[in-house]
């Protein structure tokens, strides 16, 4: 990575029009204007306010945010698909755009046809996709269906050959929406892998992803668009932080260093991270005698954050409350990967814990101390029971999400650490 700029905001404001009452056809039109009603009503949205940042040649960067708050509207003001209601646009050097992937396919046309179709759309000449025509199948891995209209492949194999046609698109600059999580696990891998290559080739690389693992994995700097399309530049694991800040309530970029320091009554510090997958009213149960005040993650060091590194401890904060004195109480974790498989169940009474007594709110920490888990996004239920683990006060079924990320090349979930004799 050089200090050249390639792209350059200056003061950039971008706003989106949306009309309340806006006539949709000539007869309202008409009728409208001759009994003068309905005065056409507009709301003005300010995606982007008076934004200034610079990206280098051979960065790749990242841009996170709430959706709406301007991320696919800052890849099409680079791509020159929209144009900013104020400020200037520099972009140095060819660009290749995949925001919306296989939107140029054709279900009528075979999978090879398309190949050649959606190259042109992305401006690839037809010279160039016969000679690397091999090479996108492969990647594609679609050998077999090649011939096959496309209308009759499912959404997956769909996906594939969009994105194994886009990434052999050539440009200075590549600008990615939402396409990494194309195809199962295997074939992320290998997106990864060929980003990578690209990195590799001094290419700059600007997407936008919900998906945080992958932009901690990949990106050098992070744009964060905040709730008012202000934006921040600057380190992944801080400006990651910021934003689960914004999305769950939390001033997340805090070090607590001291648990005397945390305001326990202020719910700043709530950062439950509800997982999509599941219905967060249909996962808790219990009589109620003990409800959750506050839960968050953090490192060993108080850093709060949802993302940890390959064998880095990860500490569960949680404050609980009983509504009358209870004695003797257990708490139990589970953890669970992306495919529902229960990883671990331990609970305090089987390490000799047990909450003696609890007669109003009570902070407790869990440390989980250097796990070996792989890549991926893992989902934790906490559950507090009576001292015999019949009855449930309180369990709340994978309600919790955490992801970790590591260098490591390796299948799996978790870790093994081997002594190779050899």
């Amino acid at each position: 990575m050089t200090t050249e700029t390639v792209i350059n905001f200056e003061n950039v404001t971008k706003v989106y029009r949306i009309y309340k009452n806006k006539p949709t056809t000539l007869k309202e039109k008409v009728i409208n204007f001759l009994l003068r009603r309905n005065k056409l009503e507009t709301i003005e949205m300010n995606v982007l306010k008076d934004v200034s940042y610079s990206i280098y040649k051979g960065e790749t960067v990242g841009i996170i945010g709430r959706n709406g708050a301007g991320k696919s509207t800052s890849l099409k003001l680079i791509a020159k698909i929209i144009n900013p209601d104020s400020g200037t646009i520099t972009v140095k050097g060819s660009v290749s755009s995949l925001l919306e992937i296989g939107a140029g396919f054709q279900p009528d046309l075979t999978g090879k046809e398309n190949v050649y179709l959606y190259g042109s759309i992305l401006g690839l000449p037809k010279k160039y996709i016969r000679d690397h025509y091999e090479e996108i199948v492969e990647f594609s891995e679609l050998n077999n269906f090649m011939n096959t209209p496309v209308k009759n492949y499912s959404s997956g194999m769909y996906m594939r050959l969009a994105f194994s046609v886009a990434i052999h698109v050539d440009p200075d600059i590549l600008l990615l929406d939402e396409v990494l999580a194309v195809g199962d696990a295997n074939f992320q891998k290998k997106c990864m892998n060929k980003l990578k290559e690209i990195q590799a080739k001094g290419k700059t690389i600007v997407f936008v992803s919900h998906d945080m693992s992958s932009v901690k994995n990949l990106c050098d700097r992070i744009i964060y668009i905040g709730e008012n399309g202000e934006i921040e530049f600057g380190e992944p694991d801080f400006l990651i932080n910021r934003y689960y800040a914004q999305l769950y309530g939390n001033q997340a970029n805090i070090v607590i260093q001291d648990q005397s320091e945390i305001d326990h009554s202020s719910e700043s510090l709530y950062i439950a991270h509800t997982s999509a997958h599941y219905n967060i009213k249909e996962s808790i149960w219990g009589n109620r005698e003990v409800s959750l005040n506050k839960f968050y993650f953090s490192n060993a060091e108080g850093y709060v954050s949802n993302i940890f590194q390959h064998k880095q401890d990860i500490v569960m904060n949680i404050e609980l409350k009983a509504h009358h004195s209870l004695q003797k109480l257990v708490i139990g974790i589970a953890l669970y990967d992306e495919n529902n498989n229960l990883l671990s169940g331990p609970n305090s009474k089987n390490d000799g814990i047990v909450l003696d007594e609890i007669d109003d709110s009570r902070f407790i920490k869990v440390l989980i101390k250097e796990p070996p888990l792989l890549n991926g996004k893992f989902y934790v239920t906490l559950a507090i029971y009576d001292y015999d683990c019949i009855e449930p006060f309180i369990h709340m079924e994978k309600c919790f999400e955490l992801m970790v990320v590591n260098e490591r090349n390796e299948l799996g979930i978790v870790g093994l650490e081997c002594d190779w004799l050899v």
